[in-house]
């Protein structure tokens, strides 16, 4: 895949919402008009916006080349199916398995990529998987929210060293009687990530088997 130079690239390790291999983040002044992805009231809005001169107060700085530009993103869009996109505004994320869409989405205007985010090797990625350079562990563990201490949890990871890689924060949360999750851990082998669902239970929100790449 033939990608434009100019616009950075960043490395993933694991699938986009679990589905899509690629992301491209462009910065779009109409990126509002893109949320729910109506793609025919994206275009309605533009040609009005382009046809009466007036601009909706939060895209008052837009210029000819803005309107342009997203009623071409929005054309482009409008021939996709397998497709998503999330939208920040003025921040449009668009998320895709195919190649040929994600290049016809940047090749628009490469200086409004802000930056494309592909797999660490073209290789086929695969659901609930982590694929890293260095770690030897067989299983990342995201958490949810707890609303208890998990100090025995903590004393077993002790007593068991080598089997647990913990950062910091993730051990700082399980050391409180509340937090809201979201923090990870490494576990060695299935063995190691039986015990940890004994003793976290519920509050483990997602396990992703993990892959480590060989070396070039």
């Amino acid at each position: 895949m033939k990608l434009n130079q100019k616009i950075p690239i960043k490395r993933t390790k694991k699938l986009f919402d679990n589905t899509y291999k690629y992301k491209a983040v462009i910065v779009n002044v109409f990126a509002g008009y893109f949320r729910g992805n109506n793609i025919q009231f994206v275009q309605e809005k533009l040609k009005g916006v382009k046809k009466t001169g007036m601009l909706p107060i939060w895209a008052k700085t837009a210029t000819e080349k803005d309107i342009n530009f997203s009623l071409e993103l929005g054309k482009t869009l409008s021939k996709m199916t397998d497709y998503s996109i999330r939208v920040e505004n003025p921040v449009i994320s668009f998320y895709t398995n195919n190649e040929q869409d994600l290049k016809a989405v940047t090749d628009l205007d490469p200086d409004s990529v802000k930056y494309i985010s592909l797999p660490e090797r073209q290789q086929s990625m695969e659901k609930d998987t982590v694929y890293v350079k260095k770690l030897d562990y067989g299983f990342k563990i995201t958490m949810g929210r707890t609303t208890q201490s998990h100090s025995n949890f903590l004393q077993w990871c002790q007593a068991n060293p080598g089997k647990i890689r913990m950062p910091k924060r993730c051990f700082a949360d399980f050391a409180e009687d509340h937090s809201w999750g979201g923090g990870y851990f490494y576990v060695k082998d299935d063995k190691t990530l039986t015990m940890v669902k004994m003793f976290l239970g519920n509050s483990v929100a997602r396990v992703d088997r993990v892959v480590k790449l060989a070396e070039n």
